[in-house]
């Protein structure tokens, strides 16, 4: 289980470097930005996986140590219009950069895209590319 989080956390960070960040959406009441990376999109039937860049104008406190971005590795259910996360990594610096303060594989359920919210054209790029 340890090597196989070593190698998630090395392909993250080593993509990172090449990575391809579409701009997608900012949130206008906390000014973070979101993105996606536009060369792992995987699809599966109905469903999408792919990894989301959320970068924060300033910074949040996480148990002991403050980040200001994040990558979530994240699911859409484009018929039933859903969302969950499935794996977070928490960054000291803007744009996934910096040390690697926290990640962690999450559970979440399945969780509906609010319409006209920040996951709208999440959702709308990771199914359909628009």
């Amino acid at each position: 289980m340890k090597k196989l989080l070593l190698a998630l956390l090395l392909a993250i960070v080593s993509s990172s470097a090449v990575a391809e960040w579409v701009y997608i959406v900012e949130n206008k009441t906390t000014g973070a930005s979101y993105y996606i990376n536009s060369d792992i999109i995987r699809k599966s039937s109905n469903k999408v996986k792919v990894w989301e860049l959320v970068d924060l104008n300033k910074a949040v406190n996480s148990i002991d140590k403050k980040y200001i971005s994040a990558k979530l590795h994240t699911e859409y259910d484009c018929k039933e219009e859903q969302t969950r996360i499935l794996y977070s990594v928490l960054y000291t610096g803007n744009m996934g950069k910096g040390e690697i303060i926290r990640s962690y594989y999450t559970s979440e359920k399945w969780s509906p895209i609010v319409p006209d919210s920040v996951g709208t054209p999440l959702l709308k790029y990771a199914c359909w590319g628009k």
